[in-house]
């Protein structure tokens, strides 16, 4: 399980290595919170899955 305050540092790795990149990929999913299509990056030889207006 994750704790908060490593959640918040994965979060901010994320954003670090993620920022500038371009999508790759976008998956039939749209977030229930605005509506707008839910993005696919490749990260770390995985994938993650994320809101642009909720990242």
């Amino acid at each position: 399980m994750i704790e908060i305050p490593e959640s918040t540092t994965i979060s901010r790795q994320a954003t670090d290595v993620l920022k500038g990149k371009m999508v790759a990929d976008v998956i039939n999913a749209t977030s229930p919170q605005c509506g707008s299509r839910i993005i696919k990056e490749a990260y770390l030889g995985g994938s993650v899955y994320y809101c642009p207006c909720y990242q």
